[in-house]
């Protein structure tokens, strides 16, 4: 994934061991538990920001944020526990095309209920993204897979 990152684009890594080896990647030094700030050329813009310092930052960049995100083991959450950060605000500023999930297969096929979830905060905004997702499963590998609100 790392090799398709746009250079100069906006990207809101979330929090976990799939994106910290994808920041590895990138030579960023990131926050475990935390969303990172990055362009994809690898430079760090914020580590471990909160909601307000994402939302300004992405409404003064030019252009839609990426958000990268891996789901929650087990769960299959991509939005709703663990990386609150990540406001509906964003989600919408994102869009589906700007909505990047990294799981290893093994990770997809684990999931409770064999879907991923979303809860943002926002209802209406999680239905938007009912349906099938590209998930990034490995390197330029992708597979679709089954998303649902709560």
């Amino acid at each position: 994934f790392a090799e398709e990152m746009e250079p100069h684009a906006l990207s809101l890594v979330g929090p976990g061991s799939t994106t910290q080896a994808l920041l590895s990647v990138l030579g960023v030094q990131g926050s475990l538990l935390g969303v990172d700030a990055v362009r994809g050329d690898g430079t760090l813009l914020a580590r471990a920001a909160t909601r307000g310092e994402l939302e300004a930052l992405a409404e003064r960049w030019p252009g839609p944020p990426h958000l990268v995100l891996s789901p929650i083991g087990g769960q299959g959450l991509v939005l709703g526990r663990g990386n609150q950060q990540i406001s509906p605000r964003l989600l919408r500023a994102a869009g589906r095309q700007g909505l990047h999930v990294l799981a290893a297969p093994d990770k997809l096929r684990s999931l409770h209920g064999g879907v991923l979830r979303m809860d943002s905060g926002d209802p209406g905004l999680d239905m938007e993204f009912d349906g099938y997702l590209a998930v990034v499963t490995g390197h330029r590998e992708r597979t679709m897979w089954p998303i649902a609100t709560q």
